[in-house]
């Protein structure tokens, strides 16, 4: 499973409302841009829950879970159903698209993405964790089976 602890697309969102002048159209999603509070405590709850691979998601979603599939030579499968909520929460301060592309390519939030086995049904994630997809056979990453190529901030871009 994939699964994700934290927020995502707040810190782009509230990027977006500062560049754009209009901080009053969510001034708690620029406060998350200014003041980034990562759930340092969910790391240790993922290994002792047995997660395979865990990163925070300072570069963005995709951007980051491409590098946990590289590393781990898989493919990550993230649901659209599963990030829906996230980009519902962005969609009156920045619009649906933008809402979108905050939650798949933001980053600066340092909400920490995992890896774990699959727990069954009697089994289940640590609280403060949501499954947001699926490891698969394969390289690279998609949503909802469609391929994506990363989005977010690359450091070595030229």
């Amino acid at each position: 499973l994939v699964a994700v602890a934290g927020t995502l697309g707040r810190s782009a969102a509230g990027l977006a409302l500062l560049t754009d002048g209009r901080v009053e159209a969510g001034p708690d999603l620029v406060d998350v841009h200014r003041r980034p509070r990562p759930p340092l405590e969910q790391g240790p709850l993922a290994a002792d829950a047995g997660a395979t691979a865990m990163l925070d998601v300072s570069d963005g979603l995709l951007r980051d879970g491409a590098r946990i599939a590289a590393a781990s030579a898989v493919a990550l499968d993230f649901s659209r159903a599963a990030l829906a909520p996230y980009a519902a929460r962005l969609a009156p301060a920045v619009g649906p698209d933008r809402a979108w592309d905050c939650v798949l390519g933001g980053g600066e939030e340092h909400a920490l993405l995992a890896c774990f086995p699959d727990p069954g049904p009697d089994g289940g994630l640590p609280a403060g964790w949501t499954v947001i997809g699926a490891v698969r056979q394969g390289r690279g990453e998609s949503v909802d089976g469609i391929p994506v190529q990363p989005q977010g901030w690359d450091h070595f871009r030229g």
